[in-house]
């Protein structure tokens, strides 16, 4: 694959870091987006490595001229939040953040666009009772405002697509991957590591980070556009989910399963809790919602695009992150 020219935004979160790692490690070219004085600490020694460029999503006349000296944009900036004050923020971030973002490829001229959005976005079970990439979205049946932005942050896409910009977009699953240890996957890792007893009743749907990384060049200098992928690589209930991470840690598993109702008077205690401290809820009503789904994805069109991808196992992951974890 000939070095080309990123521009990635979210390069200081999770997966937006792995995806840096990534492209350095093949020998691009990148430059990133962060906000002033934000931590670059997820990739450690190859930050140096990165081209900073110091402004806002919301400033489109300043991501016009960032994008005209890249190839490609890679767009993995998103607020996850599944507490309702912050709702407005969220949507800000991910909804008009993302509109910025396509209007100013628009105006730059980028070879491609690819977006990365999460199975959040996408719609209900077809008949066989599988979440794809054509699932149609049902306002009624999401799970979490993060969800809806999500889903209308894609909607910005599409318009791109339609007017002319060449895209693709990518639908994680809940991504695995170490230094991350106070949000996401890092947390139910700590959770796990600090004695947590409970366990919902639900399905936890997963990926490797790094596959997520290797695909987005492929994708952004492949023929395709205007697609959307799912990458999700097991379906596991959170007792199994727990199990494996215990197992990494070192700890005794959580036994106990939550009742969705004992976990509805926990979320609104939080709540209360969080309304009294001005601090956000440990749990929320939206979050318990998502964590309860009993959702399958069909994740296989991606094979399609790169031939001869094979998902990484998520034991593997896991006991990776949990390894990376201790040592820490």
């Amino acid at each position: 694959m000939p070095p080309s020219r990123y521009f990635v935004t979210g390069a200081t979160g999770l997966v937006g870091s792995l995806i840096v790692r990534h492209l350095l490690a093949e020998g691009h070219a990148v430059s990133a987006l962060r906000r002033p004085g934000r931590a670059v600490t997820l990739l450690g020694p190859v930050a140096g490595q990165v081209t900073w460029a110091e402004g806002s999503l919301h400033d489109f006349h300043f991501l016009t001229e960032q994008f005209a000296q890249a190839d490609y944009v890679i767009h993995a900036a998103a607020k996850v939040s599944f507490w309702a004050r912050e709702a407005s923020e969220m949507y800000h971030t991910n909804v008009e953040g993302t509109a910025n973002v396509v209007n100013a490829c628009l105006a730059a001229g980028v070879k491609k666009l690819c977006h990365i959005s999460s199975v959040a976005a996408l719609g209900k079970p077809n008949p066989q009772g599988l979440i794809d990439e054509k699932s149609p979205w049902d306002a009624e049946a999401s799970p979490s405002r993060y969800a809806a932005s999500k889903h209308f942050a894609e909607r910005e896409v599409w318009r791109g697509v339609a007017e002319g910009l060449p895209a693709v977009v990518l639908c994680p699953s809940v991504v695995l991957g170490e230094g991350q240890w106070d949000r996401s996957t890092g947390q139910l890792f700590n959770y796990v590591r600090q004695g947590g007893r409970f366990y919902v009743p639900g399905l936890i749907n997963l990926v490797d980070g790094q596959d997520v990384a290797r695909v987005v060049p492929l994708l952004c200098q492949g023929a395709t556009q205007g697609e959307r992928y799912i990458l999700s690589a097991a379906d596991l209930t959170y007792q199994d989910f727990f199990a494996q991470v215990a197992q990494a840690v070192g700890q005794p598993a959580p036994a106990w399963r939550l009742h969705p109702g004992a976990g509805g008077w926990l979320a609104r205690l939080a709540g209360l809790w969080a309304w009294l401290t001005g601090g956000p809820p440990r749990l929320t009503t939206d979050a318990l919602r998502a964590s309860l789904t009993q959702n399958r994805y069909r994740a296989d069109k991606i094979k399609t695009a790169v031939p001869g991808f094979e998902y990484q196992p998520v034991a593997a992951a896991i006991a990776r992150m949990g390894a990376h974890l201790m040592g820490t």
